[in-house]
């Protein structure tokens, strides 16, 4: 049995395994590399009807950025609709550029004590003499 038999075999098998599922099936049962599993299940994938998209994409709760709006949404509303939504898309892109940043400060915190705390514990490790010489006496 040649190996692309077997790969329509394990597609075959397991209908609902997506893309990525397939790809790593034929990685783990037929040990192909990334480039060949990923080449056989385009092959594979050739012809067929396109699979609907995961949970997880389809369930995205990413909010649209003013420019994602669609012309096509736009003119369906009227002018004051249309304010509204730019403003709430704008609302949320800079929550979520705050949010981030937040975090962003949270993890140069965390660095910056954990730095101090090498420092610190540095220092107590110098002898009096050495911490007496670059003015760290007790």
């Amino acid at each position: 049995m040649s190996k692309i038999e077997m790969a329509r075999k394990i597609a075959d098998q397991n209908p609902s395994l997506d893309r990525k599922g397939l790809i790593e099936a034929f990685i783990s049962q037929l040990n192909m590399t990334k480039a060949g599993a990923t080449t056989y299940a385009y092959n594979l994938s050739k012809g067929q009807p396109k699979a609907e998209k995961s949970a997880k994409v389809a369930k995205s709760t990413r909010a649209k950025t003013v420019t994602e709006i669609s012309r096509a949404e736009l003119p369906k509303q009227s002018k004051q609709e249309r304010m509204a939504m730019i403003k709430d898309v704008a609302s949320k892109q800079k929550q979520l550029e705050a949010e981030s940043q937040k975090q962003d400060l949270d993890v140069m915190q965390a660095e910056i004590d954990e730095y101090v705390k090498e420092a610190q514990a540095y220092v107590a490790s110098l002898s009096s003499p050495t911490r007496k010489f670059i003015g760290m006496a007790e």
